[in-house]
C-alpha cells in the first residue's frame, strides 16, 4: 500500500514539472530594446546612423514550438514478491529403540505354615496290676465255700478255708485277691464282695471303709 502511495505522488510531481516547462518555452524571450541594452543610453534616443525598424511580431510557427505530449507514465517499480522464509523438512524424530518391561513375575504366596500338631505324648502306662500273692488254686476253694455263706453266718469252715490264705498279706490286697478270685468265676461282684469283706474282717483284716472292687480296665 505504501509502494503504491509513493508511485501515485511521483507520477503527479513528474506532470507537474512537464507543464512547467512546456509553460517556460511558450513565453517569448524579452527584446533587445528593454532597459539598459544600448551601452548606458538613456531609452528613447535614438541612433542617427542605425535606425531599427521594428516589424510586427510574426505568428508561431508550429513547427517551433509542438503540441505538448505529457509524458508517458512509467510504470510502478517492480517489486519482486517476498520470499517465503525457508521451512526445513520435516524430519521425524527417530523412533526410540523398544525396550520392554522387565518381567516381574507373578505372586505366589508362600505356603501356609502346617497346622500346629503338638507332640505326641502317650498316656502314662498304667501301673502295672498287682498280682495276687495268694495261690489262686486255694482262692478258688475260698470263694466257693463263700458261695454257701450267702445269708447265712460265716462258720468254723470258711474260716479254715480262708484264713490261713491271707495271713502275712496286706489288708487290701487280700480284698483284691478275692475281688480278682470272684471274677475269674464269673460269680456276681455285687454278691460276692459283701461276703468276701466280711471274712476278711473275720479274719482279722481290714480293707479300706467302702472298698469296691476296681473296675476291670481302670
Amino acid at each position: 500500500m505504501a509502494g503504491a502511495l509513493a508511485t501515485v505522488v511521483a507520477f503527479l510531481l513528474l506532470v507537474l514539472v512537464s507543464v512547467a516547462h512546456g509553460w517556460n518555452q511558450d513565453c517569448p524571450p524579452p527584446s533587445s530594446g528593454s532597459g539598459g541594452g544600448h551601452h548606458g543610453k538613456p531609452p528613447g534616443h535614438h541612433d542617427d546612423h542605425h535606425h531599427h525598424h521594428h516589424n510586427p511580431p510574426s505568428p508561431r510557427c508550429p513547427s517551433c514550438h509542438p503540441p505538448y505530449t505529457p509524458p508517458t507514465p512509467r510504470p510502478p517499480p517492480y517489486f519482486p514478491p517476498p520470499t517465503p522464509p525457508f521451512v526445513p523438512p520435516y524430519i521425524p524424530p527417530p523412533t526410540p529403540p523398544y525396550i520392554p518391561p522387565p518381567y516381574v513375575p507373578p505372586y505366589i504366596p508362600p505356603p501356609s505354615p502346617p497346622p500346629y500338631v503338638p507332640p505326641y505324648i502317650p498316656p502314662p502306662s498304667p501301673a502295672p496290676a498287682r498280682t495276687c500273692p495268694i495261690d489262686a488254686l486255694k482262692l478258688n476253694a475260698c470263694v466257693d465255700v463263700l458261695g454257701g455263706l450267702i445269708h447265712l453266718v460265716i462258720g468254723q469252715k470258711a474260716k479254715a478255708k480262708c484264713c490261713p490264705l491271707v495271713q502275712g498279706v496286706a489288708d487290701l490286697d487280700a480284698a483284691l485277691c478275692l475281688c480278682t478270685t470272684i471274677r475269674a468265676r464269673l460269680l456276681n461282684i455285687n454278691i460276692y464282695l459283701p461276703v468276701a469283706l466280711e471274712l476278711l474282717i473275720t479274719c482279722g483284716k481290714h480293707p479300706p471303709e467302702g472298698f469296691k472292687c476296681p473296675p476291670l480296665y481302670a
